[in-house]
């Protein structure tokens, strides 16, 4: 892992949103990741403190009434993972956020090579831009977000 640490990582975070807390995502079941805003608001915390890249990736809904709509107060950032003044944000419509963006084109821009990802939905988005990453030569980390079960109690 210590290679995805140098200056040409960036570290993009996929769709944290506080419509991942609503109803209708849990009608499959709880989520198997409950503190993954925790761990991540930690690995976002460390990676600011180093100075490097990092892309804050927004689900933007066109759907009215749906829980990512732009419209919506669900559309905002969960506050563990909110960005600051500054840095990236990059709104996207489908599930790579890749598609329809100008993500790529600003990791070149800034000579980025490697990516580490990381997300609450993963087995969408998330998975869908690791894909998208790795088939356009990024060197892609995805960050497995929730605690170890010895660490669930």
């Amino acid at each position: 892992m210590s290679e995805f640490l140098d200056e040409n990582t960036a570290l993009i975070i996929i769709d944290v949103q506080q419509a991942i807390d609503q109803p209708f995502w849990l009608e499959h079941g709880p989520r198997n990741n409950p503190n993954a805003e925790v761990v991540m608001a930690g690995i976002l915390k460390h990676w600011r403190e180093k100075g490097r890249t990092l892309f804050h990736i927004r689900h933007d809904g066109q759907s009215e009434g749906g829980t990512y709509y732009v419209g919506a107060k669900t559309h905002a950032f969960k506050v563990e993972v909110a960005p600051l003044a500054g840095e990236v944000v990059i709104g996207k419509t489908v599930n790579s956020a890749f598609i329809g963006t100008d993500l790529e084109d600003q990791l070149r821009t800034k000579g980025i090579e490697k990516l580490v990802i990381m997300g609450v939905i993963t087995n969408n988005s998330v998975e869908a831009t690791v894909r998208h990453a790795g088939n356009l030569s990024f060197d892609t980390c995805l960050l497995y977000t929730s605690p170890s079960p010895r660490d669930r109690g």
